[in-house]
């Protein structure tokens, strides 16, 4: 594991001359290709996406757990997001590396889109430069950014959701979640998938305990001032911007975080009406 993230590490360490020079003479065509995925996604999103899938088929728990292994996996990447400060082109002060999950929700014409927290990939005022970087299940690392919706004014990134849409080409046909069209109620069994602790591909079973509004106000990176779905779940570092999956393999939340009680550990999510909130101020025109 430790050798797997320092080459992780030594990857998004990469800053030689010759990339800088490869990248400049590329830069052009490369943010062409990256505008063109962007149109798409404004443009196809509302009859493509935003509705409800139609999944009729649900599973048992075990079989919740087949059907994610076996056709959803890819859709979930792990996202890491390095900090720095450089004078032209070197690293002048410590690096700030941070790991979450983010669940592919999108693709239009090779490029994939993916929810994930704000916290995960928010940039700290402290550092003047930041790189994206996700990792799929195969093991395959690639650049990402932050959303930009060329009708809007803003990235898709905000504290006020805690919500962020990362977009990555990849080399692997990867899959894509749906989004559920109603948020998940009490009892509902989901499972939350994600990266705690550096677990790569890790499933965890949850029963949706309820809804409450978390006390974050004091937070920079999440000031979530709404009801939250709750449930019966660990929350481990990595695990932050999982998608919770319910039985018809759709998205019904995004995990941000967790908490206990004198009984019990909880994890806390986005709510899937929130997210698609979220999405039509931040992402459609």
């Amino acid at each position: 594991m430790l050798c797997h993230f320092l080459q992780i590490y030594l990857i998004m360490k990469k800053k030689s001359l010759i990339l800088v020079v490869i990248l400049s003479l590329c830069v052009s065509l490369f943010g062409c290709e990256l505008s063109s995925g962007k149109f798409d996604f404004t443009t196809l999103y509302e009859k493509d996406v935003y509705k409800s899938s139609g999944i009729t088929t649900s599973y048992n728990e075990q079989g919740l757990v087949n059907a994610v292994t076996t056709e959803k996996m890819s859709a979930i990447v792990t996202v890491y997001s390095e900090q720095y400060t450089d004078f032209f082109g070197i690293t002048v002060s410590s690096t700030s590396i941070s790991q979450g999950s983010a669940g592919i929700f999108y693709c239009s014409d090779g490029v994939y889109y993916a929810l994930t927290n704000n916290h995960v990939v928010c940039k700290d005022a402290s550092y003047s430069s930041q790189d994206i970087f996700v990792e799929d299940c195969y093991g395959n690392v690639y650049d990402a950014y932050v959303y930009q919706n060329p009708e809007k004014t803003v990235s898709a990134i905000s504290p006020l959701y805690d919500l962020a849409v990362i977009c990555f080409k990849a080399k692997e046909k990867l899959e894509t979640l749906s989004l559920a069209s109603e948020n998940p109620v009490k009892n509902d069994t989901v499972v939350l998938v994600g990266t705690p602790e550096g677990q790569k591909n890790a499933i965890l079973f949850a029963n949706i305990i309820g809804y409450v509004v978390p006390n974050v106000e004091d937070s920079s990176t999440n000031k979530i001032n709404f009801e939250v779905v709750t449930y019966d779940c660990s929350s481990k570092q990595g695990s932050s911007g999982g998608p919770i999956i319910n039985n018809s393999l759709e998205i019904v939340g995004v995990h941000f975080g967790g908490g206990e009680t004198q009984t019990r550990e909880y994890g806390g999510a986005v709510p899937i009406l929130k997210v698609k909130e979220f999405l039509s101020n931040y992402c459609l025109s």
